[in-house]
């Protein structure tokens, strides 16, 4: 009897000391159930007359917990549509969105967890227009998984030191990619891929004599096409020279395994050694900025390059950091910037990585513009700017979502170059958002690029304490190229939209809105033109 009392005991032991702090903790539960109305007017290529209705009845519930160390949240919904044209089949939709994250060690070390269920098509090309309402195909249910430890510790005089592990999930029910040689009926994929990164180095880089060491490894499983493995570690010294100017000695390493394919694209893949030197000015306390001069050792042509890397924050509204160098498929540049008014903020993002596209596919871009309270419908007629550069997200608050390009669900390799800037403007009665960004995929396995110019633009106008006006509009120029040329005609070109919504809130539970679309698909080919007309009027009661 003793052995099972003390399990019992630690466990009532644990639950005692958790008292406290569920005592401080919030919870709230916010259910809500929407309805709408829609009819739409769709021209393509097809002889038949695509127009009908569809009926909308969608139930959503959202839930969050937030204490002293511990913060989650849950939203649910179940989108059920009617439709009473013959090209399509009635629908029932689930999708999930949770997250959640603890902090330890007076915040030095965090663990974020989280999973998620959309549905979409699976082809990139047109899921840039068609959504669950005009899309006449199964829609692809995608699943993903994620969660991350990190660790961070300031408190030598000498050094900091930082680790972090990550690992994601991503599982599809259907799968597609223009690129792919082989044909038959779509399958489901599954990848994951597990990260790992170490970081050390000097607390502060105006010392005398300072230096730093990164490194990272990920793995990437696939379910039909071979695992990737890629290692990468990067260190710099510099040492005194004259003034607040110091010389600088820089190496790196990268490495991956072997899959079928890779050479004849990059000739540095399996392996990747350079090393340099250079001068590092030391422009303020808070800023930096060096030039280095590198060789790459195993090159077999521009062996030398110039690379740079800088931090820069001339005020406190200011920073920006970056670096330009080389990898072993080419140039690689990375770069964050922003800039912070009492009413507008700015945002500078430049980023190269590698993996699968069905990785890649991790659902919108979460930017701090905006922020968007608990219980209400993400966008920017809901949300406000924060009032602080540095603002945390209080209880079921989340960041507002812009809508990044799709990617086809397939496992292909690719390395990604995403460079996006962002504005969001927020005073008295007007809210502007905007994006202008670049996207550019080039296949590992493939002589293949893929790259997509996009501008999205929202402007919401308050009337009223009661009433909102939202206009929006998208442009996204899509293009592909296999060995150097433009190819896929069919599905290469440039796709417009437009849209205005009205929202009055009837009373503090109770709200409607009236929206019109409108959407121009001009691809190279005619075979693929499409255009919709949509318009549709919904309610939303809040329980």
């Amino acid at each position: 009897m003793q052995s099972n009392r003390v399990p019992t005991l630690r466990f009532a032991t644990l639950l005692l000391a958790m008292l406290p702090a569920m005592a401080r903790a919030d919870f709230d539960i916010k259910p809500s159930l929407s309805s709408a109305i829609y009819a739409y007017g769709i021209k393509n290529q097809t002889v038949e007359a695509d127009e009908g209705m569809a009926y909308e009845v969608l139930p959503e519930l959202d839930l969050s917990f937030r204490g002293s160390w511990l913060t989650t949240s849950l939203n649910l919904q179940s989108q059920n549509l009617v439709f009473d044209d013959a090209q399509r089949d009635n629908e029932n939709l689930f999708s999930y969105r949770w997250s959640g994250s603890a902090s330890f060690l007076n915040e030095a070390l965090d663990l974020q967890v989280g999973a998620r269920q959309s549905n979409r098509t699976a082809s990139d090309s047109t899921s840039r227009y068609q959504d669950e309402i005009s899309a006449t195909g199964d829609l692809a249910k995608v699943e993903s998984q994620f969660a991350s430890l990190s660790f961070s510790h300031d408190r030598f005089d000498w050094a900091m030191m930082d680790f972090g592990l990550n690992a994601v999930r991503t599982k599809s029910d259907q799968s597609i990619s223009v690129f792919d040689e082989q044909s038959g009926e779509q399958v489901s994929l599954e990848n994951s891929s597990l990260a790992g990164t170490f970081g050390l180095r000097t607390r502060d880089r105006n010392r005398k004599f300072f230096w730093g060491f990164e490194g990272n490894a990920t793995k990437t499983e696939r379910d039909v096409r071979e695992s990737q493995y890629n290692r990468r570690a990067q260190g710099v010294i510099g040492v005194p020279f004259f003034w607040r100017i110091s010389m600088i000695a820089t190496g790196s390493v990268e490495s991956n395994s072997n899959i079928a394919g890779a050479s004849s694209v990059f000739a540095q893949y399996r392996n990747h050694h350079s090393v340099g030197g250079g001068l590092e000015w030391k422009i303020t306390d808070r800023s930096w900025w060096n030039i280095t001069y590198n060789k790459v050792n195993n090159a077999k042509e521009a062996k030398e390059y110039i690379g740079t890397t800088f931090e820069l924050a001339p005020s406190r509204r200011t920073k920006l950091t970056g670096s330009l160098d080389k990898r072993f498929f080419g140039r690689t540049a990375q770069a964050k910037g922003t800039y912070s008014l009492k009413h507008l903020r700015m945002e500078l993002s430049v980023s190269d990585t590698v993996g699968s596209l069905l990785g890649f596919n991790d659902g919108d871009l979460e930017s701090s513009l905006f922020v968007c309270p608990p219980g209400v419908t993400p966008g920017l007629d809901n949300c406000f700017q924060p009032p602080t550069a540095s603002y945390i997200p209080g209880q079921g608050e989340r960041l507002y979502n812009m809508t990044r390009p799709a990617s086809d669900l397939s496992e292909f390799l690719v390395v990604r170059r995403n460079v996006s800037y962002l504005l969001g403007y927020d005073f008295n009665r007007l809210k502007l958002s905007s994006r202008i960004g670049q996207r550019k995929d080039q296949l590992i396995e493939r002589n293949a690029v893929r790259e997509d110019k996009f501008i999205n633009a929202s402007a919401n106008w308050q009337l009223n304490a009661r009433s909102s006006l939202t206009l929006s509009a998208d442009y996204s120029d899509l293009i592909y190229q296999v060995d150097g040329k433009d190819s896929f005609g069919e599905m290469t070109g440039i796709v417009k939209s437009v849209s205005l919504s009205l929202k009055r809130e009837i009373n503090k539970d109770l709200s409607a809105n009236a929206n019109l679309k409108r959407i121009e698909v001009d691809y190279r080919s005619d075979s693929r033109d499409y255009q919709e007309n949509r318009a549709w009027v919904g309610i939303e009661y809040k329980f």
